[in-house]
């Protein structure tokens, strides 16, 4: 089982701040692999859809106080294009899940697609703008449709807010339960990320389900990921083999949204849905078998020992060099070798306690003191690489709360001898583009990080060039903020620093 807590790349905004920073919130429409099957887009007032959608009724569950109507306009209701969903102080008598008399504090609204829109594999999007305060829990969360495995357990929690112990109040977390997790033989995968926005703007919250991974997305940057353990293949560690529908709720008080007490006056409080959209995967080949996999099944990853968890000869551990030795075709010298340029203190090594994913080894860079971006390049060059889309994928962490790195993806050429002139690949409204060097690198990625592990990913489509063998370098630099378009960077500081990498990942993409 691997958990991790994790971002994409994206454009940073001060309107949004995150435990792992957030960026700007980008509605895609159309998403690599994927394409549009289904969609709410609630278009039509009144009531929500009943060929979609049916209701929560009543007392629910963890001792939450809401009673939840069905069919009510006041509580549940689709206007200006936009599902609204109502809270409302409202104390009054009623019966509980058993039909015993229950006196209810406030009302609400659930709506579910149950039996009438399910979900199985692919992505869903689901912009909204929730309420916040002490006391308020709104959620979205996918539930089995017909528990297929009588013993065992799954649900995704895309979305949970409540108040929280952190000062700003301004949490949503990310859960997802098995059997195994109920049961406590595994540990529970759970994130949680911040803005400050939350119940002022529309912000994006997604799952990406794949038959052996689940990530969910806040505003498109990855926050949590869990993975199907291949070696048990149990449904008590993955249960996601089945359909799923989705609920959207709006609750108050109860075990997890009563443990701050309640503010009365954040009521009446509501929650807008822009729309639900769900992509199905193209060509999920099932019964093709597909070009970049290998005779076994396994996607080929084009970086050697991408996990570093294979020991290294002396001839292959990262190395400190300098810049000269990386020109023309020495550079070549270093093929599928990690290396850094050379500074005062510079120390560049295989971690061997500190791994992503609970793994034992990491690359780390670690310097006393950068003395100008310029001089803080991680590097690899690797061949192999052939024309067309690609995904890379990595992990890094920071001793830093915050921080951030530069990532040049090139297109390596022996034949110049700089190769801050190699031409970088960029990603520039969804399509790769090329840039000329001079005398730097464009960045193709502009991140930030933090002090614990975050995952990174970009697609690239690579172009038809003429360079020998397929030939690339990726160059980091850790602790460096940049501008896309630009070649010259600047440190975050210079003061002392230390960086870790892992689990690298460069295949072929669907």
């Amino acid at each position: 089982m691997i958990i991790t807590c994790s971002l994409m790349l994206g454009a940073c905004t001060d309107e949004i701040t995150v435990n792992c920073p957030t960026h700007t919130l980008e509605r895609a429409v159309q998403y690599d692999g994927y394409e549009l099957a289904w969609a709410e887009e609630f278009e039509e007032d009144g009531l929500p859809d009943d060929k979609v959608w049916s209701y929560e009724e009543g007392y629910q569950r963890n001792e939450e106080l809401q009673d939840y109507k069905k069919a009510d306009l006041s509580h549940s209701r689709v206007e200006d294009g936009k599902l609204l969903l109502h809270a409302f102080k409202d104390p009054h008598d009623g019966t509980d899940g058993m039909g015993a008399p229950y006196h209810f504090e406030f009302s609400s609204a659930s709506v579910k697609s149950q039996m009438k829109k399910d979900f199985q594999y692919g992505r869903i999007d689901i912009a909204a703008k929730i309420p916040t305060g002490r006391g308020i829990l709104p959620a979205f969360r996918l539930i089995p449709t017909e528990n297929v495995y009588e013993d065992g357990y799954g649900e995704i929690d895309i979305m949970e807010y409540v108040w929280g112990d952190e000062d700003e109040h301004n949490s949503v977390y990310q859960t997802i339960h098995t059997q195994n997790t109920l049961d406590k033989v595994d540990e529970r995968p759970a994130s949680s990320c911040s803005s400050n926005t939350l119940d002022s703007k529309f912000h994006l919250y997604s799952v990406v389900w794949e038959k052996n991974s689940i990530e969910i997305l806040f505003d498109n940057k990855v926050v949590l990921t869990y993975q199907r353990n291949q070696e048990s293949d149990s449904y008590k560690q993955w249960p996601f083999d089945q359909p799923f529908y989705l609920t959207m709720n709006l609750a108050v008080g109860g075990t997890q949204g009563g443990k701050w007490e309640i503010d009365e006056t954040v009521f009446p409080a509501q929650m807008e849905v822009e729309y639900v959209r769900y992509y199905a995967k193209i060509n999920n080949g099932d019964s093709e078998e597909k070009d970049d996999e290998d005779k076994e099944g396994k996607t080929v990853n084009l970086i050697e020992n991408g996990d570093l968890e294979t020991a290294y000869s002396d001839t292959e551990a990262p190395v400190i060099v300098p810049r000269w030795k990386l020109e023309n075709e020495r550079m070549l010298e270093y093929r599928n070798r990690w290396n850094v340029l050379e500074g005062a203190g510079t120390e560049f090594f295989v971690d061997d306690a500190n791994g992503a994913n609970n793994t034992k080894h990491s690359l780390s860079f670690k310097s006393p003191k950068i003395p100008n971006w310029w001089s803080t390049d991680v590097g690899l060059t690797f061949d192999g690489v052939s024309v067309g889309k690609h995904t890379l994928s990595f992990y890094v962490k920071s001793d830093k709360p915050v921080s951030s790195f530069v990532l040049s993806f090139t297109l390596a050429d022996v034949s110049v001898k700089d190769y801050r002139n190699y031409k970088t690949l960029a990603n520039e409204n969804g399509k790769t583009v090329i840039k000329q060097g001079s005398g730097s690198l464009y960045p193709t990625m502009l991140e930030y990080v933090g002090n614990t592990w975050q995952k990174y990913s970009i697609t690239l489509d690579i172009p038809e060039n003429d360079l020998k063998d397929g030939l690339v370098r990726l160059v980091f630099k850790p602790h460096t903020t940049g501008e896309f378009g630009a070649t010259s960077c600047k440190l975050v500081s210079s003061e002392p620093v230390q960086f870790w990498f892992d689990e690298f990942v460069l295949e072929k993409a669907n």
